[in-house]
């Protein structure tokens, strides 16, 4: 039994079958092994904080691909309209996890607003879509064409004020202004590719507008694909410019060394002269036993503390990102590390510790 959708037929056949299913199938492999290559690409790598944009590209990949192949399955191959209507809002929560978990580590990486304001705002929708799913399930489909990718929209947008807005981007990335324009084109190219293929936009332009739609939704996957690995290899310049001061104090309260990254930023003394210093004993009391990191907001600025077995690093900035928490730790693991024995039985000479300096410069500057 045909499924009628003002001249759309579905399943889809004729003359335009062939060529549809070849274009879509290709959007599947494209979108699948883009996918793959970023998520081997992230899991080769040592350091964790240049791979949470990886991740996020490559759940977005691997979602968008396994949508397209259920899209496939009601539109060419399913002829009960109910079924369809199944498949299709199962193929929209798919691609709703998949964004949840771009926009997830996207947010790790890098607060928007607010830490996970994108991610709780996507999470109460998609508890909205399965509510509005088993209350009335046809409109489930203009709920998730509309509102998520309203959602994607707000995202990308404070995404790329972001990242155009950074000047350390602008120094050590070369072409800089391309790879901008690959990120806004290929995120353009995509959106209108993928709203050439939904039956809203099908009754307009039919079937011809589904197969340019998909040309549009690979050259989108390719630009962004550009970008994710242009941008992949100095991501770690969002993080450094958060942070305003390392402190390394030994676990009795007594500080081995300070380096200040921002002379004009307010710094750790003076948030303690400013009233955080008993907060900050009460810190390092509770934590002295603990491997938990520990935060305290102070003045605008948030102390995260990170204890070791002898020492404490604590890092003054501007935001809790999870790569900064990533990084302190690996620091303090290293410097216990190279100064394991020294720590053991120290004798109160600070003058040991000022090598410190070429560790810190290597990993936070």
């Amino acid at each position: 039994m045909l499924i009628m959708l003002n001249g759309v037929n579905f399943p889809i056949q004729g003359p335009f079958q062939e060529p549809l299913l070849i274009m879509e199938e290709i959007v599947i492999f494209f979108a699948l092994e883009i996918g793959i290559i970023f998520w081997i690409k992230s899991k080769n790598k040592k350091e964790e904080i240049s791979n949470l944009q990886e991740k996020a590209f490559s759940w977005f990949c691997l979602g968008y691909s396994l949508m397209c192949v259920i899209f496939i399955i009601s539109d060419y191959y399913v002829e009960d309209s109910h079924i369809r209507l199944i498949l299709l809002n199962f193929a929209y929560f798919v691609q709703m996890i998949s964004g949840l978990l771009f926009i997830y580590n996207m947010e790790t990486f890098q607060i928007f607003f607010k830490k996970y304001l994108f991610t709780f705002i996507f999470i109460v929708f998609m508890i909205l879509f399965v509510i509005c799913f088993f209350i009335e399930s046809v409109f489930t489909k203009t709920f998730s064409f509309f509102f998520s990718w309203i959602i994607y929209l707000l995202f990308f947008f404070h995404y790329m004020i972001k990242v155009s807005t950074s000047k350390k981007l602008k120094k050590v990335l070369k072409n800089f202004k391309w790879h901008l324009f690959e990120l806004f084109s290929g995120f353009i190219f995509l959106n209108i590719g993928y709203a050439l293929t939904t039956d809203f936009i099908l009754n307009l332009f039919g079937l011809v507008g589904r197969l340019i739609g998909a040309v549009f939704q690979i050259i989108g996957l390719i630009l962004l694909s550009l970008y994710f690995l242009s941008i992949s290899s100095i991501t770690e310049y969002f993080w450094k410019e958060k942070i305003d001061s390392i402190y390394i104090i030994m676990q009795s309260g007594l500080c081995l060394y300070t380096k200040h990254f921002r002379e004009t930023r307010k710094s750790f003394d003076e948030i303690v002269a400013s009233g955080a210093l008993s907060s900050v004993q009460i810190i390092l009391e509770s934590i002295t036993d603990k491997k938990d990191i520990s935060i305290i907001e102070k003045e605008g600025k948030t102390m995260i503390f990170q204890p070791g077995k002898y020492i404490i690093g604590v890092l003054v900035c501007e935001e809790d990102l999870e790569s900064i928490r990533i990084t302190l730790k690996k620091f303090v693991q290293k410097i216990e590390k190279i100064y394991f024995n020294i720590l053991k039985t120290w004798d109160g000479n600070l003058n040991i510790f000022k090598p410190i300096e070429d560790i810190i410069n290597e990993v936070f500057i």
